[in-house]
């Protein structure tokens, strides 16, 4: 039997948070509320529907209410774990940060309790910018509290049911979401950035290979085979180029071990006081929160973010660059090793932003983006020539050291000595830096 279309199962997905497809269990919901409460269950309404889980508002006996989210079907029990070990943890070893506290959890549901307050998103537009600005500062001191959070393994947490959170699987939506979810996968957990990109294209690989065209059109069934196609070519690309950049890891040894990575706090998932707009109450939406190294936990807000292709005016812009600064500020004052990794903008970063694509649907950015991206690569020849002028035993790394001490730093060639404090690698004009700051160091005088 062939493999599903992953178009169809993701219909189907979609399909199943509608009432009429995905309806709530309400005796296993009232069972665990008896179970975890000692409480009846007065009303169940849901607020939201997603393509793996419906997350529904519980008003209980005694007049509380609580939340409860049930996952579909075909949703991979990973993310409802991770989710409950994330909050978990955060209530344990955060208690600043206002993580919903888990009451209840089985293998398709899990009660937490209903964050005080209103979304910020109903209330942001209203606020003062000196408001706004003590919310991004909290969000910045956030930021920076979980990047000081070391782990060992880039994944997702889990809870082992005793006392211990560990790194698994990664329950990011490019490896769980949708007909992703129950899909064998390589989700990790991985001990280096280049086993990572190498288990994001065995994934794009994997999930083009299961199309299937069915009993689809001869046009179709083109096109399918063409998308195959476009994948194979860019998934080919992303291994050479993963490959050929031989020390992702340890050319930055600085911002290569792992923290969580606060990624989608905003405002959709913040609730603030009411009465007090810049009081942060409650944070939720944990799900597919993960483990990453450093140079990918540190980034501005998305939307805080300027950008010049946003339809917003100037004095939007204005207030987004303010709040950006606001939120780099903080930062750099908490640890200036988060700003430092913000304004990492290299090759690693390039990658990653493929690796979250889908490569099926997204096949006309990533191969242009890949195609960039190989041809800033040198050669296995010049890099060989580049580790000989830098190995100071070789004739040539003995004449380039002379060339610098008589003609300074204004020769052709200039040897930047990686000891020296005054070093400063440059930043290529293109898509990223494909050079690890300890891989190179020649700059080329041109002028």
């Amino acid at each position: 039997m062939s493999a599903p279309s992953l178009l169809i199962l993701d219909h189907f997905m979609a399909n199943q948070s509608l009432a009429s497809g995905f309806a709530f269990d309400r005796i296993a919901i009232e069972s665990a509320v008896k179970r975890a409460l000692d409480l009846e269950v007065v009303e169940i309404t849901p607020i939201r529907w997603g393509s793996d889980c419906l997350t529904m508002d519980v008003e209980l006996s005694d007049a509380t209410e609580i939340i409860a989210r049930e996952v579909g079907p075909l949703t991979s029990i990973m993310r409802l774990e991770s989710e409950v070990a994330t909050m978990q943890y955060l209530c344990q070893h955060f208690p600043e940060i206002p993580a919903p506290v888990v009451l209840y959890q089985d293998s398709h549901l899990v009660l937490m309790e209903k964050m005080p307050g209103v979304l910020l998103s109903t209330v942001w537009e209203t606020l003062s910018l000196y408001d706004k600005r003590k919310i991004v500062k909290q969000v910045a001191e956030w930021n920076v509290e979980l990047f000081n959070c070391r782990f060992e393994e880039m994944g997702s947490l889990y809870w082992d049911g005793m006392m211990d959170f560990f790194v698994g699987p990664m329950t990011s939506d490019a490896f769980c979401a949708g007909a992703r979810g129950p899909m064998e996968l390589d989700r990790g957990p991985w001990r280096s950035t280049t086993d990572y990109f190498y288990s994001c294209a065995q994934r794009e690989l994997d999930l083009a290979r299961s199309l299937d065209a069915g009993n689809a059109s001869k046009g179709y069934k083109r096109m399918l085979s063409a998308q195959r196609e476009a994948v194979e070519r860019s998934m080919d690309l992303l291994i050479d180029i993963v490959t050929r950049c031989r020390s992702l890891d340890e050319d930055d040894p600085e911002l290569a071990p792992f923290a969580i990575d606060l990624e989608d706090v905003g405002p959709r998932n913040l609730f603030v006081d009411p009465e007090q707009p810049s009081k942060i109450t409650g944070v939720i939406g944990w799900q597919g929160t993960c483990v990453r190294p450093l140079w990918m936990c540190a980034h501005l807000p998305k939307w805080i973010s300027p950008s010049l292709c946003s339809p917003i005016d100037a004095e939007e812009r204005d207030e987004a660059e303010y709040l950006a600064d606001v939120f780099r500020r903080t930062a750099e004052s908490l640890d200036p090793l988060f700003v430092q990794a913000m304004d990492a903008d290299d090759i690693r970063t390039a990658l990653e932003e493929v690796a979250r694509m889908d490569a099926v649907q997204d096949a006309f950015l990533i191969l242009p983006t890949l195609e960039s991206l190989t041809a800033t690569l040198p050669g296995e020849e010049d890099l060989d020539g580049l580790e000989a002028l830098l190995n100071p035993l070789t004739l040539a790394g003995r004449a380039v050291r002379i060339n610098l001490v008589t003609t300074g730093r204004k020769g052709t060639l200039a040897l930047a000595d990686m000891s020296s404090d005054d070093f400063i690698p440059l930043k290529i004009r293109g898509p990223s830096n494909v050079f690890g700051s300890n891989i190179l160091g020649l700059c080329m005088d041109i002028g």
